[in-house]
């Protein structure tokens, strides 16, 4: 006999990767704080860092409540961190680079004299930039330069204005029509807008122009998923994921969606490789437990969902029943009711694992609990199919 598995959907929250108009390729972060002389956030500043050697890439954030922002995937590179406030100057920036499970490596900066910029820094991949950044009372800080349209509009764009970032692209596409960045920046402005047609076809100028500007792929990977897509989706996102290979979020989609689209095999180095960059998905264990109980090996979907815990991903009873029938489907019985007993600890009331288990205790001659089994069974599922099969093997047992 081969016991059933029961149909488990894979957890699906596709990570909206690369969806705002400043990411770029790198696995660097800016983490900045803003204060002012006394200590205090400054809420609504703009934190800038400018590439100054090695690439042309500028990136904003606007600070939130306690001063701070963040700006992920950077290149590695030498860049300059400023800040703005309209009322404002900048009086200090303080830098200090973070390596992964290391102590700060050095730190540089200070204080500034009015209008003087700091200092560049060199980053490597894979570091963190924290910039404790002061401002002054004095004057609102000089506008952009006029020839620095597409650094507005980037701006405009991840503020969500996107009509107004619209207009300055519509210049420079008068001027280049060509100018991949800005058929990028127009396709993420006609998707906030809700113009999705409009996006796809901008967007897809742009990769077709430059194919490795970071983010393209993965917005229009976000598209085709909405529109029902998945294998295109699935193709996008694992263009973006070349580019980018250590951004999690990508690793994920990238993962989802091969085990969506039927490629259980492959999903299984993906969610491992997701799993790598981020190790506190518990969702990502329950879907990779499930992807090996299909794939017939029941002792790496058992260990997956044991790290899963118990909260999204150890806390479905339906898992540990399916691992409980491979082990069956095996002939490892012992196995098979230690996962069963899991799915029962966790929903006692589970009619399926009552009755296997049940079936599992009758062979090794527990009549007693089994018989707690079936009526449980049965109170759960009385009008089931083979209700009248366990009515009969109850009353044997008594």
């Amino acid at each position: 006999m081969r016991w059933q598995r029961l149909a488990v959907v894979p957890v699906v929250a596709l990570a909206a990767a690369a969806v705002t108009s400043a990411r770029a390729q790198g696995t660097t972060t800016l983490d900045a704080r803003v204060a002012d002389r006394s200590g205090a956030p400054v809420e609504g500043a703009i934190v800038k860092i400018a590439m100054i050697e090695g690439g042309s890439t500028t990136r904003t954030v606007t600070t939130k409540k306690d001063g701070k922002g963040r700006i992920p995937f950077l290149e590695a590179g030498i860049w300059r961190v400023t800040a703005e406030k309209p009322g404002l100057v900048l009086a200090a920036v303080r830098l200090s680079i973070v390596a992964p499970n290391k102590q700060v490596e050095f730190t540089a900066g200070g204080d500034l004299q009015p209008g003087q910029e700091p200092d560049g820094v060199q980053v490597g991949g894979g570091r963190t930039i924290r910039a404790e950044i002061v401002l002054g009372p004095g004057a609102a800080p000089a506008p952009v330069k006029q020839g620095d349209q597409l650094g507005d509009a980037s701006r405009l764009t991840g503020e969500k204005k996107y009509a107004e970032s619209n207009a300055l692209v519509d210049k420079l596409l008068e001027a280049d029509p060509a100018d991949a960045k800005a058929l990028y920046l127009r396709g993420l402005n006609l998707e906030g807008l809700g113009n999705a047609a409009g996006a796809r076809a901008a967007l897809a100028k742009a990769v077709a122009l430059d194919p490795s500007i970071p983010g393209v792929n993965a917005t229009l990977g976000q598209l085709a998923y909405q529109s029902g897509d998945k294998t295109k989706a699935l193709s996008y996102f694992q263009a973006e994921q070349a580019l980018s290979p250590g951004e999690a979020s990508l690793a994920v989609n990238v993962a989802l969606l091969l085990d969506e689209t039927g490629k259980k095999q492959e999903s299984v180095a993906a969610y491992e490789h997701a799993l790598e960059l981020d190790p506190g998905r518990s969702d990502l264990y329950r879907n990779l437990s499930e992807v090996y109980s299909e794939l017939g090996q029941p002792e790496k979907a058992e260990a997956a969902l044991a790290k899963a815990g118990g909260g999204a991903g150890g806390g479905d009873p339906a898992h540990w029943f399916n691992i409980g029938a491979d082990f069956a489907n095996a002939d490892q019985p012992e196995k098979a009711e230690a996962a069963y007993r899991k799915a029962l600890s966790i929903d006692p009331a589970f009619p399926e694992a009552n009755r296997e288990l049940g079936y599992l205790l009758v062979r090794k001659g527990g009549a007693k609990e089994a018989i707690a089994c079936f009526e449980a069974y049965l109170k759960a599922r009385p009008q089931a199919k083979d209700a009248a099969e366990i009515k009969s093997l109850l009353a044997s047992l008594h």
